[in-house]
């Protein structure tokens, strides 16, 4: 599941100090996001400051230094994903415009 399906079902506040923004949890993939024990091992930032860190502002991944996240600030997984989304003809826009109001 991605960065965009999923919501958190906990929030919590970005880490820096005066920031009042929704947190995501931020990670580095090869430490992965929780503890053998169950304890989240993520650090909370918002977007904003995600990217700041290196993290994908999408998923929470650390990417800092991929090309794709230089340009963007997400991973290449979530900046796909982002593209696909974005293709053309995939709105409703095929669809003709209803109007109730109109016989």
């Amino acid at each position: 599941m991605s960065g965009f399906a999923c919501r958190r079902a906990e929030e919590r506040p970005c880490l820096v100090p005066g920031c009042s923004e929704a947190g995501i949890p931020c990670h580095i993939p090869a430490e992965g996001r929780y503890a053998d024990d169950g304890t989240d091992l993520a650090d909370w930032y918002c977007p904003t400051h995600a990217r700041e860190y290196g993290y994908c502002v999408a998923c929470g991944t650390f990417v800092a230094g991929e090309d794709v996240f230089e340009r963007n600030g997400m991973c290449e997984h979530c900046q796909a994903e982002a593209d696909e989304n974005d293709r053309p003809g995939d709105e409703d826009d095929d669809w003709p415009e209803f109007d109730p109001y109109q016989p």
